[in-house]
């Protein structure tokens, strides 16, 4: 235990994130080591609760994505960049984005940290109404790989998804389907919403599920983490 750290909700409801902390003893901060990366991590910034778990779910990610030097990818849901900082070292340049300002900073520390520069990271909500600047084919995350996308092609090689277990939301899903990456990397953590997700994807997206791999963080529980590959011809 590295410290203690009150999160105090101002609202009548049983959520995770509260409004504001309060350290009241040590550190408000822990590091973790995974796959030879530093991550230091607040008291309300979402990691996976067992390491060996989380390095088994980003080697996974690692291997579907079949991520090559000249990608681009885009990592929605991010947190303070679990899977942005990996994949950043086997690519030409990624993008995470993430709904919280706090785990937006925390990602940016950590990659200069790890001396990752090719990792950008902004901070907005997926299933915003408005049009957001990462899902349109242009911007200098293409142009750092020295090949712009056509008219024809997506801005980004590869798209990982790690929502909340509600899964996606339908406008963050439509979003998805416009931007038609050729590769999704769907993590998930509740195999319902992944199914329901992942079913839109192929018959409305023209998507192809590749592989599902289940990895069981959780034992003697029901819950589950899964990763799937999509792909589209």
């Amino acid at each position: 235990i590295t410290g203690i750290v009150a999160s105090i909700n101002l609202r009548r409801a049983a959520v995770a994130q509260g409004d504001y902390e309060v350290a009241l003893l040590g550190n408000p901060t822990w590091r973790e080591e995974i796959l030879g990366l530093t991550y230091e991590i607040g008291a309300s910034s979402f990691f996976q609760t067992q390491t060996r778990g989380a390095e088994a779910l980003i080697e996974e990610v690692l291997a579907v994505g079949a991520f090559e030097p000249r990608d681009r990818v885009l990592d929605l849901y991010c947190g303070l960049g679990a899977f942005s900082l990996p994949i950043a070292r086997k690519v030409a340049a990624t993008m995470g984005v993430e709904v919280l300002d706090a785990a937006v900073e925390e990602a940016r520390r950590n990659a200069k940290a790890n001396g990752i520069k090719n990792a950008e990271f902004r901070a907005g909500a997926v299933e915003a109404r408005e049009p957001q600047s990462w899902e349109a084919p242009c911007g200098d995350a293409a142009a750092r790989t020295g090949r712009p996308p056509s008219k024809n092609t997506s801005r980004w090689d590869v798209v990982v998804v790690d929502p909340p277990r509600s899964g996606l939301h339908p406008r963050a899903l439509e979003r998805l389907r416009g931007m038609q990456p050729p590769r999704i990397v769907y993590v998930s953590c509740n195999p319902s919403t992944l199914a329901r997700d992942a079913g839109q994807l192929v018959s409305d997206g023209g998507y192809h599920a590749m592989r599902l791999r289940v990895f069981d963080l959780f034992p003697q529980t029901p819950h589950l983490e899964s990763v799937l590959l999509l792909t589209r011809q």
